[in-house]
């Protein structure tokens, strides 16, 4: 890909170059037009150099493979979070004594939404459906009219996600009270 040339292939290019140089200074901000012009051949040389390619100028397969994959890196760093997703299947239930990933979910879960409200206690992130975890999981079942059981059924669980999905502000690391 070279100044003669105009395409979707350029315009994909002077985009990804355009997000890097959003993130990184020594990348100059170009103006997604489809033409190879001196602006995109300056950000491709800039690319080149900061990435320790062969500085042409002109964009190769190398140089294409290596921008893709900067450019992607960035899209996934600032996508936004997804949301935590449905129940795993109608028939699976999370109980006291339980352990594992999906428990694991649930107190993050849990712990953010008791930043929020005050009324659900402080719980340990340690993957065990305890006491403190089936306490937490019985308020918010009586706050949501379901049924207090402290069980987490699909109908619980995806009050506590669509909760979560509302009120939890994403911040890292995840704390506890």
């Amino acid at each position: 890909m070279d100044q003669n040339q105009t395409s979707g292939a350029i315009r994909d290019a002077q985009g990804a170059l355009r997000l890097i140089a959003r993130y990184r200074k020594t990348i100059p901000l170009i103006a997604v037009d489809g033409v190879f012009g001196t602006e995109t051949t300056d950000a491709v040389k800039a690319f080149q150099q900061e990435h320790g390619l062969m500085i042409t100028g002109e964009i190769d397969e190398t140089t294409w493979n290596k921008l893709m994959m900067e450019s992607n890196k960035i899209k996934r760093y600032i996508a936004p979070p997804k949301a935590i997703e449905a129940f795993l299947s109608y028939s699976f239930i999370i109980s006291k004594g339980s352990s594992g990933e999906p428990v694991l979910w649930l107190q993050i879960m849990l712990i953010r939404l008791g930043n929020t409200f005050p009324n659900i206690p402080p719980l340990v992130l340690n993957g065990v459906f305890d006491e403190a975890t089936e306490n937490a999981v019985k308020i918010v079942q009586k706050k949501s009219a379901l049924d207090s059981n402290g069980v987490v059924d699909r109908f619980t669980w995806d009050k506590i996600t669509e909760l979560y999905n509302i009120y939890s502000k994403v911040t890292f690391p995840v704390t506890t009270k």
